[in-house]
């Protein structure tokens, strides 16, 4: 399987340096095509990081530069690739040992996206998303069924059925729109126990939590948006029985105030991460 990894950037130091090194250790050079970088005119180093590795580990990186949004620089991404098969990797993605041949194992005929795991690299947040995992799935494949949402952060998708899917007006979400493409071209998309890292910084702002909720509004309509926010409530009430620690309650409840001030001003957190509406 050649493969072309698509990622989007925008000041992503110093967390970048990792995902590019998890990539040239991780994907095999005879698979690897081109890793396409996208870049939102970064100030912080990122794009001459990316020429680095070109120069001294010969990693096959295009850089392009994309001002718009998040969702005009994975379609870039996608009419750019040459391959068959994509691989979407977010800017602060630390990939597992053995992350390529893992996903690839549950590659075929029927199968169009397969997904992998994050976990957060503050202790306490990654003991409740296993939490939730346990919940969830059991540490299980699950299948991703219509109306359901795929991440990007760490998957390999065929890259034909993307290739008529207009998500220019979107920075977050964008890849529901991606999964809705892919089932209804017919393939399954499965998300696979194969563990990799969230380089994320542990304190919770309104730049990183609220950024999202324009997206949920586009693509899932306000009245799901609103009830989904009340979620994080109740999953805050959850897991703080549950550890016996009120951090948990505390963490939770900054989410859904971030979410709920974007939710009645969802044009002012449209530009929080690149671009403008």
């Amino acid at each position: 399987m050649k493969l072309t990894v698509i990622i989007p950037t925008w000041n992503s130091m110093p967390a970048f340096k990792n995902t590019l090194e998890s990539i040239k250790r991780e994907i095999p050079s005879q698979n690897l095509e081109e890793i396409l970088v996208i870049d939102k005119n970064s100030s912080d180093g990122t794009v001459n990081l990316a020429k680095e590795y070109v120069k001294d580990y010969n990693l096959p990186i295009r850089v392009i530069i994309e001002e718009g949004t998040l969702g005009k620089a994975r379609m870039l991404g996608i009419h750019e690739a040459r391959t068959d098969w994509i691989a979407f990797i977010d800017s602060d993605i630390e990939l597992c040992d053995g992350w390529f041949s893992k996903l690839q194992e549950h590659i075929s005929d029927d199968v169009g996206w397969v997904v992998g795991i994050v976990l957060n690299i503050n202790p306490l947040i990654r003991d409740e998303q296993l939490y939730r995992r346990s919940l969830k799935t059991g540490g299980s494949v699950r299948f991703i069924t219509k109306g359901e949402r795929a991440y990007t952060h760490n998957a390999l998708c065929r890259r034909a059925p993307l290739l008529g899917v207009d998500i220019s007006n979107m920075n977050a979400w964008e890849d529901y729109l991606l999964t809705q493409a892919m089932l209804d071209a017919g393939y399954k998309i499965k998300q696979v126990p194969v563990t990799s890292f969230h380089l994320k910084e542990d304190e919770i702002s309104e730049y990183t939590e609220a950024w999202g909720m324009p997206g949920i509004i586009k693509t899932k309509g306000r009245v799901y948006a609103f009830f989904r926010m009340f979620h994080w409530i109740w999953w805050g009430i959850r897991t703080a029985v549950h550890f016996k620690k009120f951090w948990y309650f505390s963490h939770n409840f900054k989410i859904f105030s971030h979410q709920f001030h974007a939710f009645i001003f969802p044009k002012h957190f449209f530009e929080s991460k690149r671009g403008e509406q």
